[in-house]
C-alpha cells in the first residue's frame, strides 16, 4: 500500500514538474477557489459494468443543481439533462465543449480566431459555468457577444464524474449570467486505494493528447491529480465555396494541470481544497476582407497566449442531509496576450446553509460576494473593478405526494448599477411514477462587462472598437414549461417550451458600411423554443437517442423597424441521433447532428449536417485502445459566430490507455 502511495505521490508531482511553468506566476497562491463535497464515487468499474439506464431520470435520479441542493430529478421543476462519467469514458471527450455538443438544446461554437469553446443554451449566450458549484464566468468578458465562460480554461476531462445541464433562466439562485441556463461541472473524489491512468493519442493535422491522472484515498483523506499536454500543427477545412483550407496560424499547444484534495472530518464534514492551471498558447487566425492590407482570405494573426490559475477552500456542513451548507472562498486570475496584453483578478466569497422545517418542506439561503479587477491598458481601461453582493432564499415545498412549489428571490447589488431584485417560481406535479409536469418563471438581471463598459482600440484605417460606460444592465424573464414521461426502465421522452424576454440586451454591432464596432442596448429581445427528446435501450447492447430542438430570436434594435428576425444564430433548427453499440469490451457509437433554417449569407450555408464516430475495445481492467472521427465526410460548416469562423474538417485519432 505505502509503495503505491510513493508511487502515486511521485507520479502527481513530476506532472506538476512537467506542466507547470517554473515562473513566479504559476505559483502564486492569493486566495482559494472550490469544489462542492459530493459522496465518494464507486469503486472502478469492471469492464463489463453495465450502463447507466438511458432514461430521463439518469445518474441515481440525483441532481444538484436546479436547486442548489441534492433533489430526486422527478422532483426538479427544470429541464436537466446529464453527461455521465460512463459517456466521457466511452466517448473520450477530449474537451467539456466536445461533450456538451451532443446535448439537445446545446451549440458550442469554437471561435477560432481566439481559439475560444463557447456555449449557449435555449439560444442565448448569457450561461453561467460552473465546477463544483463554483462559478468560472468572467466579469471581463471574453470578446463573443454576451459569452463570459471558455469552456477551454476548463483544465481535464480526466476529473469529470458528470456535468449537469439546467436550461433555462436561474437568476434567482445565481445572478447575473444564468439567463439560458447553468453548466455545473462536478469533479471527483479520489478512490479507495491508488489508481493511476496514463492515455495518450495521435491523429490528425499531427494532433497530439497526452495525459496523466493518479487518484487514491488513505483513510479519511483522497486526492485527484490530473496533467495533460495537447499539440497540434494546424487543421484543415472547407470554406464556404467548398475549397479545402490548410488553416494559417491554427497551432495548438496546451498545457493543463489539476488537483483536488479532501479531508473528512466527520460523517457531517469535509473540507474540500481545489487548484487548476491552465495555459493556452494557440495560432490566431483572421479573414482578411480589405485587399489594400492583404490578400482577401484566411491569415494567421500572431500566437495567442491565455494563462489562468483558480485556487480555492470549500468547508462542507451538514452533509448526507436534505439541505447541506458550505462556505467557499476563492482566488482566480487570468492573464492574456491577445492583440494586446489584458488580465483580471476575481476574488469571492459564498455561503449557503439550509435548514428542513418539515417532511417534505426545506428553505435554503445564501450569501455571495465577488469582486473582479479588470485591465486592458492597451485597450482603454486598467484596473477598473465590478463588485457585486448578493442575498438569496429559496423554500422548496412539498403539497402532498404530488405537487410541489418552489419560490424564491435573490438579491444583487451591483457597484455600478446598484440594487436589482429577482424572483421566481416554479411548480411542479408527479401524478403517477411515469409522469413529471412542470413549470417556472422568473425575473433575470445580467450585468455589462468591463469590455461592454471601458473597451477602446484604434487598429488603424477606421477600424475601431468601442464599449460604452452608459450601457444599461440587461433586464427581463425567462419561462419553461415540460414534460417528462418514462415509457418503461428503457425508454423516456421528454418535451419542453421556452420563452424569455429582454429589456436592454447588450449587443456589439458594426455601423452600416464602416468597420467600426460598438456596445450598444437594443430595445429588447424575444426568444421562443422548444425541445423533445426519445431516449431507448433496445436490448443489453443496443442504444439510441434523438432530440430536436428550435429557436426563434427577434430583436428591436430602437430603430423604428420593430421586432425582425436574428439572423447571426448559427443554429436555430438543429436534430440530433445517436446510436451506440456495446458488447464484451467493446464500445462503438455513432452521433448526428444537422443545423438548418440558418441565414446563408451570414452563416455560409443554410444547413448542414455533422456524423462523428467513437469506437473502443478495453481488453481488461489495464488496457484499452480506442478510436475517434469526427466530421466523418469533410463537411464544411462554421463553428463561430459568421461565415468566416469555419470548424475543423475530417478529423481521426487513435489512442490507447493504460490503467494501474
Amino acid at each position: 500500500m505505502k509503495s503505491k502511495l510513493y508511487l502515486g505521490v511521485a507520479l502527481a508531482c513530476s506532472a506538476a514538474a512537467a506542466i507547470l511553468p517554473v515562473h513566479g506566476y504559476a505559483a502564486e497562491a492569493e486566495g482559494t477557489a472550490a469544489a462542492e463535497s459530493k459522496t465518494a464515487q464507486e469503486e472502478k468499474a469492471a469492464p463489463e459494468a453495465a450502463p447507466v439506464a438511458l432514461n430521463t431520470y439518469a445518474v441515481d435520479g440525483v441532481v444538484v443543481t436546479a436547486s442548489r441542493m441534492p433533489q430526486a430529478i422527478t422532483d426538479v421543476p427544470a429541464n436537466v439533462s446529464v453527461i455521465t462519467a460512463q459517456e466521457i469514458e466511452d466517448k473520450h471527450y477530449n474537451s467539456v465543449g466536445e461533450a456538451l455538443h451532443n446535448v439537445n438544446g446545446v451549440v458550442v461554437k469554437d471561435e477560432g480566431t481566439m481559439g475560444q469553446d463557447i456555449i449557449m443554451v435555449n439560444g442565448d449566450y448569457r450561461v453561467l459555468v460552473l465546477v463544483d458549484g463554483k462559478r468560472i464566468n468572467s466579469d471581463q468578458g471574453i470578446g463573443v457577444n454576451k459569452a463570459t465562460a471558455d469552456l477551454r480554461m476548463i483544465p481535464s476531462m480526466k476529473n469529470i464524474e458528470r456535468i449537469e445541464v439546467v436550461k433555462g433562466g436561474a437568476s434567482a439562485l445565481y445572478g447575473s449570467d444564468a439567463v439560458g441556463g447553468v453548466i455545473n461541472i462536478i469533479t471527483k473524489k479520489g478512490t479507495k486505494g491508488v489508481h493511476t491512468t496514463i492515455d495518450a493519442a495521435y491523429g490528425s493535422w499531427h494532433r497530439g493528447n497526452y495525459q496523466l491522472t493518479n487518484e487514491g484515498s488513505v483513510k479519511d483523506f483522497s486526492w485527484f491529480v490530473t496533467g495533460s499536454i495537447t499539440h497540434q500543427q494546424y487543421f484543415r477545412t472547407k470554406d464556404a465555396d467548398g475549397n479545402s483550407i490548410k488553416m494559417p496560424g491554427s497551432d495548438v499547444n496546451d498545457k493543463n494541470f489539476s488537483i483536488r484534495l479532501d479531508q473528512k472530518l466527520n460523517k457531517r464534514e469535509s473540507v474540500s481544497f481545489n487548484y487548476s492551471h491552465t495555459n493556452i498558447k494557440d495560432g490566431g487566425h483572421y479573414y482578411n476582407t480589405n485587399p489594400m492590407y492583404a490578400p482577401i482570405g484566411f491569415l494567421a494573426s500572431g500566437s495567442y497566449r491565455r494563462i489562468q490559475n483558480s485556487v480555492g477552500l470549500t468547508w462542507n456542513f451538514k452533509e448526507g442531509s436534505k439541505a447541506p451548507g458550505f462556505l467557499r472562498v476563492y482566488h482566480d486570475k487570468k492573464n492574456n496576450d491577445v492583440s494586446g496584453k489584458f488580465s483580471y483578478k476575481t476574488s469571492g466569497v459564498e455561503y449557503q446553509n439550509g435548514w428542513e422545517l418539515g417532511k417534505d418542506h426545506v428553505l435554503i439561503a445564501g450569501l455571495d460576494w465577488r469582486q473582479t479587477k479588470s485591465s486592458n491598458a492597451a485597450n482603454g481601461y486598467d484596473n477598473k473593478k465590478i463588485e457585486n453582493t448578493a442575498v438569496y432564499v429559496q423554500d422548496t415545498w412539498k403539497i402532498g405526494k404530488k405537487w410541489s412549489v418552489v419560490p424564491g428571490l435573490r438579491m444583487d447589488h451591483h457597484n455600478k448599477f446598484g440594487t436589482k431584485w429577482s424572483p421566481k417560481v416554479a411548480v411542479n406535479f408527479t401524478p403517477d411514477k411515469k409522469n413529471q409536469v412542470y413549470a417556472s418563471w422568473g425575473r433575470v438581471f445580467n450585468a455589462p462587462q468591463a469590455d461592454d463598459l471601458w473597451y477602446y482600440a484604434d487598429y488603424g484605417g477606421g477600424y475601431i472598437y468601442e464599449g460604452d460606460p452608459n450601457l444599461k444592465p440587461e433586464t427581463g424573464y425567462t419561462a419553461t414549461l415540460g414534460w417528462n414521461h418514462e415509457f418503461n426502465d428503457n425508454s423516456s421522452l421528454s418535451a419542453s417550451l421556452f420563452m424569455s424576454e429582454i429589456k436592454d440586451a447588450i449587443r456589439w454591432d458594426s455601423v452600416t458600411f464602416a468597420p467600426k464596432s460598438y456596445a450598444r442596448n437594443l430595445n429588447k429581445e424575444k426568444k421562443r423554443g422548444f425541445e423533445l427528446t426519445y431516449k431507448q435501450k433496445l436490448n443489453k447492447h443496443w442504444s439510441f437517442d434523438a432530440g430536436m430542438a428550435f429557436t426563434n430570436t427577434k430583436i428591436d434594435e430602437a430603430d423604428g423597424k420593430g421586432m425582425h428576425k436574428d439572423l447571426y444564430y448559427n443554429a436555430p433548427n438543429s436534430y440530433r441521433l445517436g446510436i451506440n453499440y456495446r458488447n464484451r469490451g467493446w464500445f462503438v457509437g455513432v452521433d448526428t447532428t444537422i443545423a438548418s433554417g440558418r441565414h446563408e449569407t451570414n452563416m455560409g450555408s443554410k444547413h448542414y449536417a455533422l456524423l462523428n464516430l467513437n469506437a473502443s475495445y478495453k481488453f481488461d481492467d489495464t488496457w484499452k485502445i480506442y478510436l475517434k472521427a469526427n466530421n466523418i465526410t469533410n463537411q464544411f460548416y462554421n463553428a463561430g459566430s459568421n461565415r468566416n469562423a469555419p470548424g475543423y474538417g475530417r478529423f481521426i485519432q487513435m489512442g490507447v490507455q493504460v490503467s494501474f
